[in-house]
């Protein structure tokens, strides 16, 4: 009979923990576009990356499609005032067993103290 209430209250700690588990690791609600501009807003940056990636199509290096949206990219840290950096470099990615050239765009946002 000791076994039996040891097992049921085992199980009903696990579940108990389970839950508890569950809803103190839930990520923060997304801010939506009413958010200040100084602050993030995902709705935002899912409405910038439909509009960057308009064609809903793959994008490979190299593509056509990928130098038009690397110039909308461009175009658009410009407008929000982001100096930006173009990085090109050769790398090879074994899960598709290719080398290519490929070019980053690196945007820097100062920070806001002269701390390193």
């Amino acid at each position: 009979m000791f076994k039996n209430r040891l097992s049921v209250l085992a199980i009903f700690l696990t579940f108990i923990l389970f839950f508890v588990q569950h809803f103190t690791t839930q990520p923060p609600t997304p801010k939506g576009v009413d958010t200040p501009e100084n602050e993030f807003s995902a709705v935002r940056a899912h409405n910038m990356l439909k509009s960057l990636l308009r064609e809903n199509k793959p994008h490979p290096v190299g593509s056509d499609l990928n130098k038009i949206i690397k110039e909308r990219l461009k175009k658009e840290l410009d407008k929000l005032g982001i100096e930006h950096q173009e990085q090109k470099t050769w790398a090879c990615a074994s899960r598709f067993a290719g080398c290519a050239e490929v070019e980053n765009l690196i945007g820097i946002i100062p920070g806001k103290t002269d701390l390193p």
